[in-house]
């Protein structure tokens, strides 16, 4: 029997086979999915959130932190790992109007599940509660300060570290500095992964088109395959964009994370052609 040997990108959610508890492991089962994200900063590297993944909690508070061009970020990272996107809106305790924003996060997508929740209220987590049965596995994202802590202590027996948020920016501090998992109580595993406040996408293409569906389907309706979607006759973009059909920031966003895409390799690229020279 060959000698175990760690893989140097072992990650939270990995499934290892023990023969016998005490019993060294013997190997790494296959992935399910995985979450990757680009390193954060100047890094080139891809950096792995989590392994085997079912749903995503894409955690975002009713207040300054709101943003749905992140949450199509997130999205975009779901998708490409064919992961299950579900907002949760946390601190709608504070607010007199929850619609507005369930109302603006539901509009990114047909069938994107948005649930608002109350995180430090354990009966406002039941509507969450579905995605916690055994045998399912779910990862928290979002910015510090949102409650994934919070969260976390209301779905499970655990005591996560929670800290105030600043009233002046509504920015949260890092209570979370690495990856856990956690056993829930209605038999599914919880991942918690440190406070994103850079979320830069790694090879993304196919979960970017399937965040932005209704875009790709504006763009099949441009008469040249090659379209640029600037002063070209019969531009399905344009179009859409003049009647109202799409929004100018979720246009806006979408050329944003293509783009990023294509200036993804770019410093390897130059790297490689400089030692030619």
């Amino acid at each position: 029997m060959g000698v175990f040997s760690e893989p140097k990108n072992l990650a939270v959610g990995d499934w290892i086979l023990i023969p016998n508890e005490g019993e060294r492991p013997l190997r790494i089962l296959d992935r399910e999915s995985v979450l990757i994200r680009k390193a954060a900063g100047k890094r080139t590297n891809d950096q792995t959130i989590a392994a085997n993944v079912d749903t995503l909690f894409i955690v975002m508070s009713c207040d300054q932190d709101f943003n749905v061009s992140r949450i199509e970020r997130y999205m975009a990272l779901a998708f490409e790992a064919g992961i299950t996107p579900v907002v949760i809106l946390t601190k709608v305790d504070l607010i007199d109007d929850t619609d507005s924003f369930k109302q603006e996060a539901q509009a990114l997508q047909k069938d994107l599940r948005v649930e608002c929740v109350n995180a430090k209220d354990k009966l406002s987590l039941k509507v969450i509660r579905n995605c916690c049965t055994e045998g399912h596995t779910i990862a928290l994202v979002g910015s510090s300060g949102v409650g994934k802590s919070t969260i976390i202590n209301g779905l499970t027996d655990a005591e996560q570290l929670t800290a105030e948020v600043s009233v002046e920016d509504g920015k949260g501090q890092h209570t979370t500095t690495s990856r856990s998992l956690h056993l829930l109580n209605d038999g599914g595993i919880l991942i918690d992964t440190p406070g994103i406040r850079e979320l830069q996408l790694s090879d993304c293409e196919t979960g970017i088109e399937d965040a932005f569906d209704d875009v790709m389907q504006f763009m099949m309706q441009c008469k040249f395959n090659n379209c640029q979607h600037e002063t070209e006759i019969k531009c399905g973009i344009k179009a859409a964009l003049e009647s109202g059909e799409l929004d100018q920031r979720r246009w806006e966003n979408f050329q944003k994370l293509q783009n990023e895409q294509k200036l993804r390799d770019k410093p390897q690229y130059e790297k490689g052609r400089s030692r030619k020279q």
